[in-house]
């Protein structure tokens, strides 16, 4: 049961997180950029609560781009 809750509690920080760096950047790419440069940091500092908070928030990132990807056509030339 604590684990559920502890896992619901990083989701949580990891939605606000992204949320909040998502409305700072203008781009997706700009978007990514922040996420490694904030993940990297917190490798370094040897925070692994903040690591795994931050890789959740790349997960979103990864879902957010995917969502927005549009597959090509069946039948279209390039």
């Amino acid at each position: 049961m604590q684990i559920a809750k502890i896992e619901e509690m990083l989701e949580k920080e990891a939605d606000t997180i992204y949320r909040d760096f998502k409305s700072k950047c203008k781009t997706y790419g700009e978007l990514k950029k922040k996420i490694n440069a904030c993940l990297k940091q917190e490798k370094w500092s040897g925070s692994s609560a903040g690591k795994i908070v931050l890789e959740k928030v790349a997960k979103k990132y990864e879902e957010d781009v995917l969502r927005i990807e549009m597959p090509p056509l069946k039948g279209s030339v390039d």
